[in-house]
């Protein structure tokens, strides 16, 4: 599981309304295409995409069922172990 940034940072359009194509997250707007890290690997008209387009991947963890995701860069503490 994992956790990405919700917005394309090529104009900023809401990727809940893209669609998943070969195992990416593409933009409605201009079809860039975003892997599991969140790097862009493909642009629509063939140009290679720029290096620094990439989602902001939050820290997750998938655990009792649930996926777990830390609002900042590094989680503040480990997932509390419960019975």
């Amino acid at each position: 599981a994992r956790v990405m940034s919700a917005y394309c940072p090529h104009v900023g359009a809401d990727l809940s309304v893209g669609d998943v194509v070969d195992n990416t997250i593409r933009c409605a707007f201009h079809h860039w295409q975003y892997d599991a890290t969140g790097q862009c690997v493909k642009t629509a008209v063939g140009d290679p995409p720029p290096p620094t387009a990439c989602l902001f991947a939050f820290p997750t963890v998938e655990k009792y069922g649930i996926i777990w995701a830390f609002n900042g860069t590094d989680p503040l503490y480990d997932m509390p172990a419960f019975e």
